[in-house]
């Protein structure tokens, strides 16, 4: 698993993905001569610059068909919602001047489909987010605080467009700091507030 990847429960868990294409991106500076801490992964190039480090890579690839977490119905009809999706991830990291890492963006881009395993209803959506991490200590991930900002919208039928995730959410060692936007599936997820997926779990089959 890509330490670097995040997917559908927006804005907040992480994925396994299995075969991806890995891109490197080429850049201007100099070879890094130093140890990086954490290093980098593979798909990225690093190049020293003046300011220390800056690693440039892109991944891509399909995810799935894999379990969401969202339950829909009840009784006889309850189903879990799969995920399929294609995405491509742009990805940034920047080093200080002794090789630690100071901060990481993560640009996301996804297109997918949520499925009823039990009928083969599906809902298609589109996603984009960037995440940007700040690591209070240099080199230290525990210190880390992310923003998660962007945007997920499902089409749903006879209704059309419908946004689930929007706005920002703050997320630090301990969990949410901060909050704003509309957030259904945050809510889903780590409230277990059912409000705001029921259209999506009707539009998937649920009764």
């Amino acid at each position: 698993m890509h330490d670097e990847w995040r997917k559908t429960r927006p804005f907040l868990a992480a994925a396994a993905i299995g075969a991806l294409a890995l891109v490197p991106s080429a850049f201007g500076g100099q070879p890094v001569t130093q140890t990086l801490t954490p290093p980098a992964p593979s798909f990225y190039t690093c190049m020293a610059v003046g300011s220390g480090t800056i690693c440039h890579g892109t991944i891509s690839g399909p995810v799935g068909p894999e379990e969401t977490g969202l339950v829909c119905g009840s009784g006889g009809s309850t189903f879990n919602a799969f995920d399929t999706n294609n995405f491509i991830q742009r990805a940034a990291r920047y080093y200080d001047r002794d090789g630690n890492l100071t901060s990481r963006v993560l640009h996301d881009d996804i297109t997918g489909q949520l499925s009823n395993p039990l009928t083969g209803a599906t809902v298609p959506y589109k996603q984009h987010e960037t995440h940007t991490t700040v690591l209070a200590v240099p080199g230290d991930f525990s210190t880390a605080t992310t923003t998660h900002t962007g945007v997920l919208i499902f089409t749903i039928p006879h209704q059309g467009a419908v946004t689930i995730e929007a706005g920002r959410v703050i997320e630090g060692a301990d969990g949410i700091e901060f909050r704003a936007g509309p957030q259904d599936f945050v809510d889903y997820y780590e409230n277990g507030d059912t409000s705001g997926v029921e259209e999506l779990c009707r539009a998937l089959g649920a009764p």
